[in-house]
């Protein structure tokens, strides 16, 4: 296919406003179901060719504040959110696990080194500017950065049920994930939480689309964790079969796990960050700024630990990945939230006959 390079930089998706607004998330909240957890079955299907796994990726644009929206991936009015563990750990987040202070601020300051990195691609540059009724996307760049190994205060949840299960019957090792076939050492456990309780009670974030592909394919929710917070308690939790025909199903059900974390540019940067220990010093400036930490300090660690220090800010990419970003922008990312977003406008006179009702 030939693409024209003025079509791909200036190709973007506007849905005109008809003078009502997007569905806000306490508004969609409001209307979903309202079944007590213990009434619902959570079946888990099985048949000789291993797990049957419901991978829709269809949504809704919500509106998360002014003039904003996010999209909420999974049956539209769904009111599940899932979480898998192939143990019976506390809900801890990433940021508040590492005892080694230094190797977490180290962690902190290669997360915001990813950002910039994020933040200079067509991706954040272009899906930046999608307006649907009025209100722009959303990024959560927080989120873009748990989905590639960084630290943060989310807890990662998912509104497919499926996806928990691949979390729950596999194990991380030497850089990939494995189904669970001695469960000697494991309890895998699926955790179900009513979002609307969850609305309530704490703060979760939806996740969802954020242009690239692991939170999309994860169908991808959030919990933001206070260091001390028991949400756990908001969650049912069920305790699987130890199944090792069921844990190679599901491990299987996602091509062994590369439904879940394709390779992508997002991927290969967090395992340049990672391996080739390269920061710009502009993310040192902004990181100190922003989270109050001596310039001097920061630098004295990252020498230490022998990394390469970048002057200014500027991140290059080759015209071949900008060209092969801007064409799967323009060929795929904008024409499938069209084709997949359900778009509802409300009205304030439907808001108000709500929330009397």
């Amino acid at each position: 296919m030939i693409i024209n390079k003025n079509d791909i930089f200036n190709a973007n998706l506007i849905v005109e406003s008809d003078g009502k607004n997007l569905m806000s998330v306490d508004f969609f909240a409001s209307m979903m179901k309202n079944h007590p957890i213990s009434a619902v079955s959570h079946a888990i299907s099985i048949h000789d060719l291993g797990v049957v796994v419901n991978n829709d990726k269809s949504g809704v644009a919500l509106r998360t504040e002014e003039n904003k929206f996010r999209i909420w991936l999974g049956g539209e009015f769904e009111p599940y959110i899932y979480r898998g563990q192939n143990k019976d750990y506390k809900f801890i987040p990433t940021i508040h696990r590492p005892a080694d202070q230094n190797k977490l601020l180290i962690s902190l300051v290669q997360r915001e080194e990813f950002k910039n990195y994020f933040m200079a691609l067509p991706y954040y540059k272009r899906l930046s500017n999608i307006s649907i009724k009025g209100n722009t996307f959303d990024f959560d760049l927080e989120a873009v950065t748990q989905h590639y190994g960084f630290p943060t205060e989310y807890i990662d949840t998912t509104t497919n049920m499926n996806v928990a299960l691949f979390f729950a019957y596999t194990y991380y090792d030497s850089g990939q994930y494995l189904p669970i076939t001695d469960f000697d050492a494991y309890k895998p456990m699926l955790y179900i939480a009513d979002y609307k309780t969850l609305l309530h009670e704490t703060e979760p974030i939806i996740v969802g689309f954020q242009a690239v592909p692991r939170p999309l394919f994860q169908c991808a929710m959030a919990i933001k964790l206070p260091a001390k917070n028991n949400v756990k308690s908001l969650f049912r939790s069920i305790e699987l079969p130890k199944d090792k025909d069921l844990a190679i199903g599901v491990y299987n059900s996602f091509k062994k796990g590369f439904d879940l974390f394709p390779n992508d540019y997002m991927s290969e940067i967090a395992e340049k960050i990672n391996r080739l220990k390269i920061i710009h010093s502009g993310t040192i400036d902004e990181f100190c700024t922003q989270y109050n930490h001596s310039k001097n300090d920061i630098l004295d660690l990252l020498r230490s630990k022998e990394f390469k220090l970048v002057d200014g800010n500027e991140y290059v990419f080759s015209d071949r990945i900008l060209h092969d970003i801007h064409s799967e922008i323009t060929n795929f990312i904008l024409p499938w939230i069209q084709n997949n977003i359900g778009v509802r406008g409300t009205t304030p006179a439907i808001h108000e006959f709500m929330n009397k009702s």
